[in-house]
């Protein structure tokens, strides 16, 4: 049986979410940074293809896919593990969430 991580592995990424931006570690990659509902800020390393520029280096938008939780509210799956937490599971404020 297939585990909730691998079902949610390869989906398409059909939102975005604001985030700041900076280099990465590779010529391909930033380092993102995420603010979470709950104010925390959290980090994690994406491919440059899914990050849409708002004009800046700094303000941009993440790709990522966004599912119901049992409640109702609204999930992100990241592309990668946010170093923090270690998961691709977050909340961010609704309001942010941009549908492609």
């Amino acid at each position: 049986m297939r585990t909730t991580k691998q079902k949610f592995a390869n989906l398409p990424f059909h939102s975005l979410i604001p985030c700041k931006i900076s280099p990465g570690m590779f010529a391909n990659e930033y380092a993102v940074s995420i603010t979470l509902i709950s104010g925390e800020v959290v980090t994690l390393f994406a491919d440059q293809k899914l990050i849409s520029k708002n004009g800046s280096q700094i303000d941009a938008y993440l790709n990522v896919n966004v599912v119901k939780s049992a409640s109702g509210e609204p999930v992100v799956l990241l592309p990668t593990e946010a170093l923090e937490t270690g998961s691709r599971w977050i909340q961010v404020d609704p309001g942010v969430i941009q549908h492609k």
